[in-house]
């Protein structure tokens, strides 16, 4: 060969190997192992082209003559079905025997990085080059940076990687004939998908191993300018995994600047973009922190945006689960001990959604049910997460304007009695969690009433609701004080409920009466019946707590909270209002009796300073009772 010429006599070789070849032999398929005559050929051809460059001549004319560059040329006019997994092999060992370094790189380059030529093989061809790459990638680092790197990967991506819809016709790459009679094949959609995904991995460990801040920028301008979804959507998904393992790249990617550059995804029109870059951003910030960090209020903006302005899909839900949850393969139903809510923002936006599709469906009775199936799962799983961790209970209620999305749900219309039982165990779990753990334990019950009388519901069917709160916070602070757990702030609190109490009792009052002759009307179901929450259950509940010796106190001390009246007579005069409410409206009962039996045994116990008080609102009593039982109160 040296004496012919040397090993520029190799290079008609790839030209005329299609021709060469053909007819030869029937092909084979590439997966089963065996090799038709065309990658045979060409197999044979590196191997040639290996032991001829240990010839120091020849070695010295590709380096002066480009060979390298001549060989990627004609490869890119080679049959792609003359490529098999060997000669990947092949094409790697003749660069790795160059005993010169840049010389080697440059082969690599050439032939390993040139896409262009493995684009129209076999996947298994394809998913070999990259192989290559990736090894070169842990085994030489530094000359992966020098070949290729981070903005090497994202183009090979862009170039040759971008997604075809699945309706398009394809043919599999065909395995016979030449270039000229079949013409090159695309990878059909999934195996684009599968083998870009094998190329961001190696993007992931090259930041991994050698993170810069470039290749950062690198990324998110990839983010910023390209428009395909599905590599959007892929590249999102490995810079999640990589800022879970790169501290730098975590703390670099949180700065503000970055953080709306990748809201700017929210808009985008391929869902699986909107709901990938919503895990991503959850995993990056701490949206309950927004009022010592209001960069983050425009970025919290988009993804209520986003959440708010499209229907909510199946994806969407399970995306915004996942957030809330900070877990990638959370199931709503079938929740474990370990979920808790850590990102409450996306559990209120579940909550919101399942609203929307409630107002879509309202003219569709069919669909509607189905969408009450559907928040019942997620009611049970939020129970579920409040009876597992005392965290998830805190997490919820940590963002003001919880209610807001609860609050109408409960008062929607046609809400079935399961889901406002639920909902109703929610509210009752977030007001003991506040009582228990705060030191102004009574301000989520005032806020909750509050949130509830404001909703635009059914005439009187707020009051109906909120006296079940009360019932069911009174209850739960039974509870609490008859287990042992005390906190001083816990009395003050305790006052303010009553107050609250009083409050829903006497929310109804008569026309053209004064406050000292209000008393409580009957608050009808939703069918106009029969009251919906008797006064008596809550009356029971609140005499549960006025009923201990240790809380029998007379005074309130002001404050600045607005909630606090100034009345004489303190518990006492809740107290009797509570038993006024509840004889009223049980007039017509044997239960009656039983509360003005209790309301004379309260008053002999009561210190003398209250007498005043309580004369007028005995008074007051006396006025609306019927003549049967007049003389009865009268005697007290």
């Amino acid at each position: 060969m040296s004496a012919m010429g040397g090993v520029k006599l190799l290079f008609p070789l790839f030209v005329h190997l299609a021709r060469l070849c053909h007819g030869i032999a029937q092909p084979a398929d590439v997966q089963d192992g065996s090799h038709t005559e065309s990658q045979k050929f060409l197999n044979n051809l590196f191997i040639m082209f290996q032991r001829a460059l240990t010839n120091r001549n020849n070695l010295n004319f590709m380096a002066q003559s480009n060979g390298f560059g001549v060989i990627q040329n004609l490869l890119r006019h080679v049959p792609p079905e003359s490529f098999s997994l060997e000669t990947l092999t092949f094409i790697s060992d003749l660069g790795n025997s160059l005993s010169d370094g840049q010389l080697q790189a440059f082969s690599h380059r050439c032939m390993l990085l040139d896409f262009e030529v493995w684009i129209h093989t076999a996947p298994l061809v394809q998913a070999e080059a990259i192989r290559q790459l990736r090894r070169i990638c842990h085994t030489n680092p530094s000359m992966f940076q020098d070949l290729c790197g981070v903005q090497g990967v994202l183009d090979i991506v862009e170039k040759f990687y971008w997604s075809v819809p699945d309706d398009d016709s394809h043919v599999s790459p065909v395995t016979g004939g030449t270039q000229s009679t079949t013409g090159p094949q695309r990878p059909s959609p999934d195996d684009l998908r599968n083998l870009r995904r094998q190329l961001l991995e190696i993007l992931h460990a090259s930041m991994e191993q050698q993170y810069a801040d470039e290749d950062l920028e690198h990324i998110i301008a990839f983010l910023c300018n390209v428009e395909d979804g599905e590599l959007l959507r892929d590249v999102v998904v490995e810079l999640r995994s990589v800022c879970e393992v790169q501290t730098r790249a975590f703390t670099a990617i949180r700065a503000p600047s970055k953080l709306l550059l990748l809201a700017r995804l929210l808009e985008h029109d391929f869902e699986p973009v909107q709901c990938e870059t919503i895990m991503l951003l959850a995993s990056l910030v701490t949206f309950e922190q927004t009022d010592a960090d209001p960069e983050v209020l425009p970025l919290l903006r988009q993804i209520v945006l986003c959440v708010s302005s499209r229907a909510a899909t199946d994806e969407m839900k399970q995306t915004l689960l996942c957030a809330s949850l900070g877990s990638s393969d959370a199931d709503i139903s079938r929740t474990r001990e370990s979920d808790e809510i850590r990102h409450p923002v996306f559990i209120h936006l579940l909550f919101e959604a399942y609203s929307q599709c409630l107002k879509r469906t309202a003219t569709d009775s069919e669909a509607r049910a189905a969408a009450w199936d559907e928040l019942a799962v997620l009611l049970k799983a939020t129970i579920s997460y409040f009876s597992s961790s005392v965290q998830s209970c805190a997490q919820f209620c940590s963002v003001d304007g919880w209610q807001e999305v609860c609050v109408p749900l409960l008062t929607m219309d046609g809400c079935p009695a399961d889901i406002e039982g639920m909902l109703c165990q929610i509210f009752q779990a977030v007001h003991l969690h506040s009582f228990r753990y705060r030191s102004r334990g009574w301000q989520m019950l005032a806020s909750s009433l509050a949130h509830l009388q404001a909703a635009e519901s059914i005439d009187g069917e707020w009051i109906a609701i909120s006296r079940r709160f009360c019932t069911d916070t009174l209850q739960s602070v039974h509870r609490v004080i008859e287990s042992g757990v005390w906190k001083p702030e816990m009395r003050d609190s305790i006052s303010h409920i009553m107050l609250l109490v009083e409050d829903v009792m006497f929310s109804q009052s008569a026309p053209g009466r004064s406050e000292s002759e209000s008393v409580a009307a009957p608050v009808l179901s939703r069918d106009g019946t029969e009251p919906s929450w008797p006064t008596q259950d809550l009356a029971e509940a609140a005499w549960s707590i006025l009923d201990r010796p240790d809380l029998r106190f007379t005074d309130f001390v002001d404050d600045d909270a607005g909630l606090i009246h100034t009345y004489p007579g303190g518990l006492a005069r809740i107290s009797i209002r509570i038993l006024v409410a509840s004889i009223v409206e049980s007039i017509e009962s044997k239960s009656a009796g039983k509360y003005l039996q209790r309301l004379h045994k309260y008053l002999v116990s009561l210190p003398p300073s209250t007498d005043q008080t309580n004369a007028i609102h005995v008074y007051s009593m006396v006025r609306v009772l019927p003549s049967s039982l007049r003389s009865l109160a009268c005697c007290f």
